[in-house]
């Protein structure tokens, strides 16, 4: 009587799991580094900078028919942000900006992605983790896959630099740096 009660149980358990929604079906995807690339971008005085992270992971596993499954989390080594400016890069490890001493890299991971009314559409909700704050962002992103499993992933993100305490003692109202900052992603991704 115990014995079939276990196994009752345990098949039960198994039917169970087998029939939620899992987001481990989805397809883990690698990302080509070489052409994929994480653009920032804002002004300072009034003339636009742009820079980008030289350094970063990503971890992406995605389902284009079931996108609630999709998982992204992607890494970025903040030493790595770099400009082309001597200037900026000697001012964005600082303390002020983005302390790479206490802080080496900011972390975003998804919580969410939906399907939108576009044809190629998809909105992405996730937290951001960047300079010891945590704020949940979301952006729309446009993901395509050709005929042979290539995917593509670009878009926008805009962030308030405020939220993260970057440039708060020496710039708080944004008087020469802009108070948004903009993260252009451009990601190339194969199964």
């Amino acid at each position: 009587m115990i014995k079939v009660s276990v196994i009752t149980t345990f098949c039960a358990l198994f039917i169970a799991l087998c029939v939620l929604p899992n987001r481990s079906m989805a397809k883990p995807y690698k990302i080509d580094y070489g052409d994929s690339k994480i653009i920032f971008s804002g002004t300072h005085a009034g003339d636009i900078f742009e820079g980008q992270f030289t350094s970063w992971q990503g971890d992406i596993d995605f389902d284009f028919d079931n996108p609630g499954r999709s998982t992204i989390t992607l890494r970025f080594d903040l030493a790595s942000a770099k400009t082309g400016n001597k200037m900026y890069d000697g001012t964005l490890p600082n303390k002020d900006w983005f302390n790479t001493d206490q802080y080496g890299r900011a972390v975003f991971k998804s919580t969410d992605i939906v399907k939108t009314n576009d044809d190629f559409g998809f909105e992405i909700k996730g937290i951001l983790e960047l300079k010891g704050q945590r704020r949940e962002i979301t952006f729309p992103a446009q993901i395509t896959q050709d005929p042979l499993g290539e995917a593509t992933a670009s878009g926008n993100i805009e962030i308030n630099r405020l939220d993260f305490n970057i440039g708060i003692e020496s710039d708080p109202k944004a008087e020469w740096v802009s108070e948004m900052i903009t993260i252009r992603f451009d990601i190339v991704a194969r199964p």
